[in-house]
């Protein structure tokens, strides 16, 4: 893969990362229906990405993208497994007000720290 390729599919993953993130803080898993690319092709184009961050001295960009990495693609579920999963996860939410309310919490926190991002 080159590096247009690997841009190309590192701004695919700028996008997918805040949606991920809202996954996240629900602590729910992400259907692998939801990815634009498979796994192999994402690490392939996004280690191309950190190496070049990392070569131009933009380690905290570089770091950035590793745990963005980490913390989605490890996520990343069947979709029937998923969607199951997610279900009784939001029917655990719903039946929990102290559980309910951290999430919401969570979940401010992440798009107000998404806004200062841009």
């Amino acid at each position: 893969m080159d590096i247009t390729e690997a841009e190309k599919i590192f701004k695919w993953w700028q996008s997918f990362v805040e949606f991920a993130d809202k996954f996240a803080c629900l602590q729910l898993p992400i259907p692998d229906s939801f990815f634009a690319y498979p796994t192999e092709t994402l690490e392939e184009a996004l280690n191309i990405i950190v190496k070049s961050y990392s070569h131009s001295g933009n380690l905290e960009t570089s770091k950035a993208i590793k745990a963005t990495m980490a913390r989605h693609l490890l996520s990343r579920k069947e979709d029937e497994e998923a969607l199951e999963d997610i279900r009784k996860h939001l029917t655990l939410i719903s039946e929990n007000p102290y559980l309910k309310k951290t999430i919401i919490e969570n979940l401010h926190n992440s798009r107000d720290a998404y806004r200062k991002g841009r």
